[in-house]
């Protein structure tokens, strides 16, 4: 017969694991969720010559920004909460931009804002 404590755990789990990998693991977790929590409630940083307004898609390249009829630079870069880009035809619903102007006064650079950036770029 033989005895169950013979057996080790199976593969991938920490029970078997030797004392240094399995403090190395748990350590590696705490990180990566501390940094995790740091990245969500980090608020961006924008160049100075920016402006905020809500912006509504139309046929691109036009859109409304705060009422009145714009045009969107060649090549425009629209930036989402993750700074991930979008494309201008996605933007179904109006929403709150922080955005750059050319020397066209054409928009070149966009950055959709989150409720927190929203709130900040509102109190200044």
């Amino acid at each position: 017969m033989i005895a169950a404590s013979s057996f080790d755990a199976p593969s991938g789990t920490l029970r078997g694991a030797k004392p240094w990998r399995r403090a190395l693991l748990s350590a590696l977790l705490i990180l990566s969720l501390a940094f995790a929590a740091t990245a969500q409630a980090q608020i961006r940083s924008f160049p100075e010559k920016t402006k905020v307004g809500m912006l509504q898609m139309g046929n691109f390249p036009e859109a409304i920004l705060d009422g009145k009829r714009i045009l969107f630079a060649p090549g425009v870069r629209i930036m989402n909460v993750n700074n991930a880009t979008v494309l201008p035809m996605t933007l179904q619903e109006p929403v709150r931009i922080r955005y750059r102007l050319d020397a066209l006064q054409q928009v070149d650079l966009a950055w959709i804002l989150s409720a927190e950036e929203a709130r900040a770029a509102s109190e200044k």
